[in-house]
């Protein structure tokens, strides 16, 4: 076995941190920025949210007041820099969703743990169908 089979063997192995996939509590001094709630609800049906912004610039104040108010299924998963592995986002991606659908991602779940991972590419594919 080489060191990135290893390597990936570990990071399917190590338990999740259970604290990502939570809406963070919101501060009892909000400032509410109800035209940017506007947005989010306009795109409300577009599936995917991206939100990119500079640190502090109130990004998950603002998604954790949009989860609080919006009527629909919501996954909430907070990365940092150890998540930019392919395995152990999908790992994380797939949970967070699983807080929706209990089956979503159980096969790529199952691939995750064999012995040699498929590469990541397949296993986006294999989430997304």
């Amino acid at each position: 076995m080489d060191s990135s089979q290893i390597g990936t063997r570990t990071i399917t192995q190590e338990p999740l941190l259970a604290t990502k996939l939570f809406t963070p509590p919101l501060r009892a001094r909000l400032v509410m920025r109800q035209q940017l709630l506007e947005r989010l609800n306009a795109c409300h049906e577009c599936g995917v949210i991206l939100l990119s912004a500079p640190a502090g610039y109130g990004k998950t104040t603002l998604l954790a007041t949009w989860a609080q108010t919006v009527q629909c299924p919501l996954a909430w998963l907070s990365l940092d820099a150890a998540d930019n592995d392919p395995v152990r986002f999908l790992r994380y991606l797939i949970v967070a969703l699983q807080q929706i659908k209990t089956a979503i991602g159980r096969d790529v779940q199952r691939a995750l743990a064999s012995p040699q991972p498929p590469p990541p590419t397949l296993l986006i594919n294999l989430l997304i169908n």
